[in-house]
């Protein structure tokens, strides 16, 4: 990371902590609709999706590919979270970025959604472990509390599948943080089941695409890259975390088991 790039997140960082950063994320989500919505319509771009649950890579695999690639990160995120079930600015925002690659968590377990919009788009899942990927999740949101003044993906996308706020896992009643891993462990086999059941999909663990990569360009009709350089979120806080602590696994085995990971 260069200092620039240090500087910039920094900065970010300070403002994303303040009663400031809610309003303007309205304003620039409201900016981001009518741009998109007012914007000359073309025909659907051919547009690759990595659209794996957050925490599953997809930040390192679009850095992977943006050297060669129109490739992004979530982008114009707040706004088509806010707008996501809108298929006309659903359809119009794909046309208006215009992308080789988009990488989005967002559209994980939703791709009934984007099927409707690029019906033959290929879409590539990374998995993870579910204890690792569950672990990750609560640690991630939880480590989060006091830092974000408005934590939207927490609220738009989490809360609504947990039924509870995911970033106060770990202040909850052990009633309550057991009916969260649960709900994240029933999305983690709903979002690759649906991707194993879907023909232009790839599902491939996270920890093999490195060894995989030229396997993942050629199905994602992308030049290959070389990897290992893209820039990988950690969390050095991170509290250890047991799946069977909160889950009879037993319930759960062949399901897992029958999407690529042994639980027992």
């Amino acid at each position: 990371m260069t200092v620039i790039q240090a500087n910039e997140r920094g900065a970010k960082a300070r403002l994303v902590s303040t009663p400031l950063y809610r309003p303007l994320l309205e304003v620039r989500s409201a900016f981001q609709f009518w741009s998109v919505l007012l914007a000359k319509d073309k025909e659907y771009p051919s547009t690759a999706y990595c659209i794996s649950p957050y925490k599953s890579g997809t930040t390192y695999l679009s850095g992977l590919f943006s050297s060669v690639a129109k490739s992004a990160h979530e982008p114009m995120m707040y706004a088509t979270l806010k707008n996501i079930n809108n298929k006309n600015f659903m359809r119009k925002r794909g046309v208006y970025l215009n992308l080789d690659l988009e990488c989005s968590g967002f559209f994980a377990g939703k791709i009934e959604m984007l099927r409707a919009i690029a019906p033959q788009a290929k879409i590539l899942y990374l998995s993870r472990h579910p204890e690792q990927w569950i672990g990750s999740v609560v640690n991630y949101f939880a480590a989060l509390r006091g830092k974000v003044s408005h934590n939207y993906v927490a609220r738009l996308v989490f809360d609504p599948i947990c039924e509870w706020p995911v970033d106060k896992f770990y202040d909850l009643e052990v009633g309550a943080q057991r009916h969260i891993v649960l709900k994240l462990m029933e999305f983690w086999i709903e979002v690759y089941r649906q991707g194993m059941s879907d023909d232009q999909s790839m599902v491939i663990p996270l920890k093999e695409v490195d060894d995989r990569i030229h396997e993942v360009s050629e199905f994602l009709g992308l030049p290959a890259v070389v990897p290992g350089n893209a820039w990988k979120r950690e969390n050095s806080r991170k509290k250890n975390f047991v799946l069977s602590d909160y889950l009879d696994l037993s319930d759960y085995v062949e399901r897992v088991k029958s999407l690529g990971y042994d639980l027992i």
